[in-house]
C-alpha cells in the first residue's frame, strides 16, 4: 500500500495541478472505492486452511 502511495501520490498531485482538484477528486474517489471493494472481496474469499486441516 505504501509503495502505491509513493508512486501514485506524485502522479495524482500532477493531475490535480493540471485539471484542478474539483475535476480530479470524484473519479479518484470512485477508483479508490472500487479498489477497497475488490480488496475486501479478496480478503473474504481467502480459504481458511487451519480448520479443515484440524478436522482431518
Amino acid at each position: 500500500m505504501r509503495a502505491g502511495e509513493a508512486v501514485g501520490g506524485p502522479l495524482l498531485e500532477r493531475l490535480a495541478d493540471r485539471v484542478g482538484q474539483r475535476r480530479m477528486l470524484p473519479p479518484v474517489a470512485v477508483v479508490h472505492l472500487a479498489a477497497v471493494v475488490v480488496a475486501a472481496a479478496a480478503g473474504v474469499s481467502v480459504p481458511q486452511l487451519g480448520a479443515p486441516a484440524a478436522a482431518r
